[in-house]
């Protein structure tokens, strides 16, 4: 195992945290000034990460003790293009909030029929980069620049769906990671969730155009009601947030929903 932490904090406390592990020769740590932006600090990934798989850790979220172990296992034990698990959802203090598995036991899963499934339900269940164990060299579209083709907000669906065209899924049912839910993180800004939906819609149609997830009118329209549904609830964030919406992203994002409502219409 080899543990790299690249740090473009804007204090020293992770600096200060770290001194102690440094002697140990699998902790490479990197104090990364310039980088001003998450794709600037994940960019020395790419020449460092020597490891066959590689799990990423988001600065606020929590991995279980044997998650690595566990999920390589897995690897070497089925034949799975992506390994992932239930992971829990915790608050801003580390308080466990209301979470579900998908699924009642450890099970794998049908490449191609969860890549329909995580596309027609817009839901990423699989989880974020820190959840999901990566093998290197089946993913040619990395996480190293923050962004998967062009894709920003929903860069890691990106990945994942590139993953399941390869192979199966495994899903470990016990919780081996923890995704932070607080009030600054990337997540609970509006302009990237209305990016992520712009993204979505986008990657929809890739997958139409392309047709291995994505194969009929029928599923097209699925989609497209879920897209309006979810609308809804996009509004009710834009009224909470009026003054903090870029008007260029919720325009484009106007217009996919003015296009998906005339193409309902025609089906």
């Amino acid at each position: 195992i080899e543990i790299i932490v690249c740090d473009n904090s804007t204090n020293e406390k992770t600096s200060e945290f770290i001194k102690p592990f440094l002697s140990n020769k699998r902790v490479k740590y990197y104090r990364n000034y310039e980088a001003k932006t998450k794709k600037d600090n994940f960019k020395k990934f790419k020449d460092i990460v020597k490891g066959e798989y590689i799990n990423w850790l988001m600065d606020d979220d929590v991995l279980h003790i044997d998650k690595i172990k566990i999920m390589v296992d897995v690897y070497l034990n089925n034949n799975v293009s992506i390994v992932t698990s239930f992971r829990n959802f915790i608050d801003g203090d580390g308080n466990l909030l209301k979470n579900k598995s998908i699924l009642n036991e450890t099970a794998i899963l049908n490449g191609k029929d969860t890549g329909k499934k995580l596309l027609l339900n817009l839901s990423n269940f699989i989880g974020e980069p820190t959840t999901v164990l990566i093998k290197r060299d089946l993913l040619e579209n990395h996480y190293w620049e923050a962004d998967c083709r062009g894709y920003k907000a929903i860069s890691d669906v990106v990945m994942w769906l590139e993953l399941l065209k390869k192979g199966d899924l495994a899903y470990i049912v016990n919780s081996l990671s923890s995704f932070r839910i607080h009030n600054n993180q990337e997540q609970s800004n509006i302009n990237v969730i209305i990016l992520s939906r712009i993204e979505w819609y986008k990657i929809f149609v890739e997958e139409y155009d392309d047709k291995y997830f994505i194969e009929s009118n029928d599923e097209y329209l699925q989609f497209c009601k879920k897209i309006i549904e979810d609308n809804a609830l996009i509004l009710e964030l834009c009224k909470d947030n009026i003054n903090n919406i870029d008007i260029n992203i919720y325009e484009e994002y106007a217009n996919i929903i003015k296009n998906i409502k005339e193409l309902i219409s025609i089906l």
